[in-house]
């Protein structure tokens, strides 16, 4: 999969990196202050289109419960033990279901009628 993010538009993502000459006339590059912030922008900008092409449905499953606990919770970072357990027990229970199992790959498909 090949995932490209283009920021360029906006104009302190634009003059982030810049190729300019000195007043000696040396050619150099120029790097922002904000550089971290941008390249971390574009890196989630990536990750979150190239989540789900390449994470298997039960971690997405296991994402989207997590996210919806940290919402509820206020964002707060990282989500207490309980917090993070119940998560995981939730997915696990959900996973158990055969047609989620089934979704994600986790078992084979059952016969219609056995004969």
């Amino acid at each position: 999969h090949l995932v490209r993010t283009h920021l360029g538009k906006k104009d302190d993502c634009y003059r982030s990196v810049f190729q300019e000459e000195d007043e000696e006339g040396v050619r150099g590059v120029r790097l922002s202050k904000q550089i971290m912030q941008i390249a971390g922008d574009a890196l989630k900008g990536n990750i979150t289109t190239l989540g789900p092409l390449v994470l298997p449905l039960s971690e997405q499953l296991f994402f989207l419960l997590n996210a919806l606990a940290r919402k509820a919770l206020g964002k707060r970072l990282p989500l207490p033990p309980p917090v993070r357990g119940a998560v995981a027990a939730a997915t696990a229970a959900l996973l158990r279901l055969s047609p989620v199992a089934y979704a994600v790959g986790l078992r084979p498909p059952t016969s219609a009628i056995p004969r």
